[in-house]
């Protein structure tokens, strides 16, 4: 009776124990800080250093702020939109900073947004959830 009681007591604990938190916020609104530069024809990824990081707040307004050193350096309005993919021929989601800006395809994995033009060896930001 001891060593079956030990078992479900083995059991019960590496149960809890393995238990990760595996919830992410798959919003676009936050704050994001941009982390990575990844260059379109080369493929290289260039870290950004902390004083030249922009931060970008998307607000749930629908309204947006790139800053650099705590200056606003752009703001207005964003607007989603899904479209067919030059790169996937499938529908994926794209962004829109103001009606004169090209939309640029995004992705969300974790708490980390990718954003980049719609086309081959065109490169991206990649950004990290600050809240």
């Amino acid at each position: 009776m001891r060593s079956f009681i030990g078992l479900i007591a083995m059991v019960v604990l590496l149960a809890t124990a393995c238990k990760k938190d595996r919830s992410y916020n798959d919003s676009l609104v936050g704050t994001w800080k941009e982390v990575l530069l990844v260059d379109g024809p080369t493929g290289r990824s260039l870290l950004i250093a902390e004083d030249s990081s922009y931060i970008l707040d998307l607000k749930s307004d629908k309204t947006f702020e790139f800053l650099l050193g705590g200056a606003v350096t752009l703001s207005g309005t964003y607007d989603t939109l899904s479209k067919i993919s030059l790169l996937s021929n499938a529908s994926a989601p794209f962004i829109s900073f103001g009606p004169t800006q090209t939309p640029l395809r995004y992705s969300i994995y974790k708490d980390t947004l990718s954003l980049s033009f719609d086309a081959y060896a065109a490169g991206g930001r990649v950004y990290k959830r600050l809240k």
